[in-house]
């Protein structure tokens, strides 16, 4: 084994471990930081500088799943205990009781006719996520601050020589990524060990520690921007088929209502005045949002 594989092999099982630990850290503070001229980190790229960091908000993706129900006469006790239990799930929503009659028709997959509030483009649907509705795709900044790790020199130099010291124990044969013999078991990261030579483990340890302190005293509390926000809203499939989804168009912003029917296929409906108003947002944020748009 080279030298350069070898140092792949104990980047891998050691130092770089530590360094995951550093930008984890960083993460966790801001939501992931860039170092810019101005000192300024946002969330705009990864730990890799590779794409944007966007937590979606979860408790907007889904309704609150509801059983099929009959829309006409139940035939049996079987049946009319689904409908009872029917009932008390869309009840036990209020915005989903506000249009009850509707949604009960379209979930048992539009047997019979349809109710007053019916309407053929499903629009009946976008009251039950009201205002949020319009929240898809855009981003919600939150400001803040978090850590960025801004090694000086005589730290980058001392780190290089961490890392070939480290590099030289692996040659050495002071290392191994495999059980042997009497080397004592050391645990460098989650599912990832290392085997370290009884008479190395006290340097190994102590190399490790220096490692962390030089990243712990080379972090900066910077300011730095968070972003939030929901790709998609609508429902989970239901036991007819019937499913609701809200998202953006890539082409234009507008927001599309598509419904997969319980009778198969989809229609899609773009939603009257649903273009975004971007004015307030960054180039970079704009091409950020638009990559979760379709």
């Amino acid at each position: 084994m080279n030298r350069t594989k070898r140092a792949y092999w104990v980047l891998g099982m050691g130092l770089l471990a530590l360094i995951a630990v550093v930008i984890y850290v960083s993460v966790v503070s801001n939501g992931g930081d860039t170092d810019t001229d101005d000192g300024r980190g946002t969330a705009l790229l990864d730990e890799a500088g590779q794409s944007p960091r966007v937590q979606p908000k979860q408790e907007n993706l889904q309704t609150p799943r509801i059983e099929t129900a009959e829309t006409s006469e139940p035939k049996s006790d079987q049946n009319r205990q689904h409908g009872a239990e029917t009932q008390q799930n869309v009840d036990a929503d209020e915005s989903l009781s506000a249009h009850k009659p509707s949604i009960l028709y379209d979930v048992a997959g539009g047997v019979g006719e349809p109710p007053e509030d019916w309407r053929e483009d499903y629009s009946h649907w976008d009251s039950h996520y009201g205002d949020d509705l319009m929240e898809v795709g855009i981003v919600q900044r939150e400001e803040g601050f978090g850590k960025i790790y801004r090694p000086t020199e005589a730290a980058r130099r001392r780190v290089s020589e961490l890392e070939e010291e480290m590099l030289k124990a692996v040659e050495d044969g002071l290392l191994s990524r495999e059980p042997k013999g009497d080397y004592i078991r050391q645990e460098i990261d989650e599912g990832k060990v290392v085997y370290v030579a009884p008479n190395f483990v006290e340097r190994y340890n102590a190399l490790l520690e220096e490692h962390v302190a030089i990243n712990e005293q080379n972090m900066h509390t910077v300011p730095s921007t968070s972003y939030s926000g929901s790709s998609s809203m609508g429902t989970i499939k239901f036991d007819s088929g019937l499913q609701i989804t809200y998202y953006r168009r890539k082409s234009d912003g507008s927001l599309v209502r598509s419904v997969d029917l319980p009778s198969g296929g989809t229609k899609e409906y773009v939603l009257a005045d649903s273009e975004p108003d971007l004015s307030g947002f960054s180039e970079e944020e704009i091409e950020m949002m638009k990559e979760s748009w379709r």
